[in-house]
């Protein structure tokens, strides 16, 4: 059976030493604690183990050598009173069992929670007389011949704690240190090893331009111990930057990276200076490049494992943060949690933060409108324009974690797929909620009522009138509107009265999978599908013209005058709605190609313009978006209309035909008559138009679940 001799040098250690012999006594079989002149119970601790040896103190070279050859086991295990081992202990036995020339155990420093450098150290090795210690009379090493098995399952704990809680003994024994470096260096100026532990040293005590100084001349050695040079450069970066020296720090940053790119911690140190400046971009970018380094195991002299994980993983979470990226950030404080063993407050708080900014309370001030809105209407009929818009957008706010409450001219509060669905008129009975956000188009007043809630007015009209309250333009945080056109008018509208930097556009969307149906394609189906006000009375001027030069066209009207029929309860306009309706009726009486199919569900309408080949819109109105144009071209339809508002931007101009001419003029007719009957007739550019509409909504951004990530990105920024 292998015996072992445990050995150390100690002076005034009886706080700190029976910690010490405890944690390896059960595998020694001698003790050889050699005292160096203690005056307090140190001796007495020696004594309750064995024969108390007491040799002057010289160095820590020559006096633990003297201490060895003491030693009478086979094995010597080398202890100092600051330490302790944590873990191994009986590995460490059996190594000694199997005959092993040297074990070099990890040292650890930090607390059980939380490990803040860690390298390895020879503990363990033959005693054959040939293991000596070595170096500048300080910060030894132990050498000797033969293998060394490295040994990261047996941890050593090194306490700094005693000696930091005693600032005077640190002192003292940084100065002595420090005298025995120099001595050694007086006869040795270029030992690499002495100048590496002095610059430390005087790091330590802050004495930063020596510490600089002496590390260059270190770097400039013949030293080869990668570990010890990547350190002295990263020490040097440490200095430099605590001077507030950033562009030597940096400099020094890529010296460190040059040494060894390994290794995360000079990224990590990178980031923290461009950190420190608030430019968060490049902060995050040197961080992330941190965490592509995995934790490199050969690894001999002091790393730390949090710089690989934990380091990067807070200072990005807070760099995203502050670039409101908080989907980021909540992934890595998450990532943090989740292997952590301790609960940082900080960081539970960084959390709750988060997904304060992620889970928003989100008021949808959609109001009164002339027709009720309630969950599940869509699937029901045809819906306006502003009210389908305030139902997906809540609909897809909810699916992104929002809490969203779509204030409407509902009858009673209710839920459906996960909106909460309110009467407007309760609105200050949700007062207390406290929203994040209020969003309104039509409905101001809902924007007065929260004063602590960031606010936006989605624009949805035109415009063409002044609102009732210019300075609410002024004092909101966000005016959305839907595409280029319509925030250049709202910039013609409105100019100095509100800051057009706030003004942003975010297009409308559709539902891409309602449009994924295979439906055989009418070659002679043209459909419109808008308010008839908008053009569907010029478009029956034509008609006559189109029927004759095709035959075969056919024409679907979808909408109707429902819709315009709600707009106002007044006779006056009941009765126009009528006579409009009235003389549009007598006008087509002598055609039998002219289908009406009312308002549709849009499920029900995504079928009926799969089946057509042309969209006929010869629009006299400027349309701030037009959601049909989206769901024209996602079915395949071409659009021949005005080039008027948004259609220019909404309309793919390679598929489809703008005509820039006033619609009610003989040569905006003539034009759309002969651009409809080529289109008809020519079916190879028809489908290949076609087919290039469809290309242009389906592979772009246009499904709602796209315009709800611009929606989120936007309220992520507020």
């Amino acid at each position: 059976m292998a015996t072992i001799s445990l050995v150390m040098i100690v002076k005034n250690e009886e706080l700190i030493l029976q910690r010490c012999i405890d944690s390896v006594k059960n595998i020694v079989d001698e003790f050889v604690i050699c005292d160096t002149g203690s005056t307090d119970n140190t001796k007495e601790i020696i004594q309750a183990h064995g024969k108390i040896f007491e040799i002057p103190f010289v160095n820590y070279v020559d006096t633990k050598n003297e201490a060895l050859r003491k030693a009478t086991c086979d094995y010597i295990l080398l202890m100092d009173a600051d330490e302790y081992v944590l873990h191994g202990l009986e590995k460490l036995k059996a190594y000694a069992e199997e005959g092993v020339n040297a074990v070099s155990a990890k040292i650890i420093e930090g607390t059980d929670e939380i490990t803040v450098n860690e390298y390895y150290r020879n503990r363990l090795w033959r005693n054959n007389g040939q293991w000596r210690f070595e170096g500048p009379g300080v910060h030894e090493v132990v050498c000797g011949p033969g293998d060394i098995t490295y040994a990261p399952e047996i941890k050593v704990r090194h306490d700094h704690n005693y000696r930091q809680n005693n600032p005077e003994i640190v002192w003292a024994k940084s100065l002595q240190y420090i005298d025995l470096l120099n001595m050694h260096l007086v006869k040795n100026p270029n030992d690499p090893r002495a100048l590496f532990y002095l610059a430390r040293t005087y790091k330590d005590l802050g004495e930063t331009t020596k510490t600089i100084d002496i590390y260059h001349k270190y770097l400039s050695t013949n030293s080869s111990f990668l570990d010890e040079r990547w350190q002295a450069a990263f020490d040097i970066v440490l200095c430099w930057k605590s001077i507030g020296e950033y562009d030597k720090a940096f400099e020094a940053c890529d010296l460190a990276i040059n040494i060894d790119e390994r290794r995360a911690e000079a990224y990590n140190l990178k980031g923290l200076l461009y950190y420190n400046m608030h430019n968060w971009q490049k902060a995050a970018d040197c961080f992330e490049e941190s965490l592509k380094r995995p934790f490199p195991n050969n690894v001999l002299l002091f790393i730390n494992p949090r710089e690989y994980n934990f380091v990067p993983w807070d200072y990005l979470s807070i760099c995203y943060d502050r670039m409101k990226q908080y989907h980021k950030s909540k992934e890595l404080l998450g990532k943090y949690m989740e292997i952590s063993k301790v609960i940082d407050n900080r960081i539970v708080e960084n959390l709750c933060w988060t997904n304060r900014k992620i889970h928003q309370k989100i008021f949808m001030a959609l109001g009164h409108t002339p027709e009720p809105v309630y969950g599940g209407i869509l699937n029901e009929k045809g819906v306006h324009g502003v009210e389908t818009t305030y139902i997906e957008l809540s609909k897809d706010l909810v699916d992104l974690g929002h809490t969203v409450f779509l204030f409407c001219s509902c009858e009673e509060e209710h839920k459906y797929d996960g909106v909460y669905y309110i009467p407007y008129t309760k609105i200050n009975q949700y007062i207390s909620i406290e929203p994040d956000l209020v969003v309104a188009s039509r409905w101001f007043n809902a924007l007065r009522m929260f004063p602590k809630a960031k606010k936006i007015i989605w624009m949805q009209d035109a415009l063409f009138r002044d609102p009732d309250d210019l300075s609410l333009y002024g004092q909101v945080d966000k005016i959305i509107c839907s595409s280029k056109w319509h925030s250049q008018y709202i910039a013609e509208r409105l100019g100095t009265m509100i800051d057009y930097k706030k003004v942003q556009v975010i297009p409308l969307g559709i539902r891409k999978e309602l449009f994924a149906a295979n439906i055989g394609r009418d070659p002679y189906k043209v459909i419109y599908s808008s308010n008839p006000d908008r053009g569907l009375y010029i478009l029956i001027d034509m008609w006559e013209r189109l029927t004759k030069a095709i035959p075969e066209i056919k024409l679907d009207i979808y909408y109707g005058w429902e819709g315009l029929k709600t707009w106002s309860n007044t006779a006056e306009w009941q009765d126009s709605v009528k006579n409009q309706q009235s003389n549009f009726l007598d006008k087509i009486k002598s055609f039998d190609n002219i289908s009406f199919k009312g308002r549709l569900t849009k499920k029900q309408l995504a079928k009926e313009m799969l089946s057509a080949s042309l969209c006929l819109y010869p629009n006299n109105f400027w349309e701030t978006f037009c959601l049909t144009s989206i769901e024209t071209q996602a079915a395949g339809v071409p659009t021949i209309t005005t080039d008027k508002g948004a259609l220019a931007t909404t309309l793919n101009l390679d598929c489809n035909v703008l005509i820039r001419l006033d619609p009610y003029s003989k040569e905006y007719q003539d034009v759309f008559i002969k651009e409809t009957v080529d289109l008809l007739t020519d079916t190879p550019r028809r489908e290949l138009w076609s087919g290039r509409c469809r290309e242009y909504v389906m592979s772009g951004p246009f499904d709602w679940k796209d315009v709800s990530e611009q929606w989120n990105a936007l309220i992520m920024e507020l």
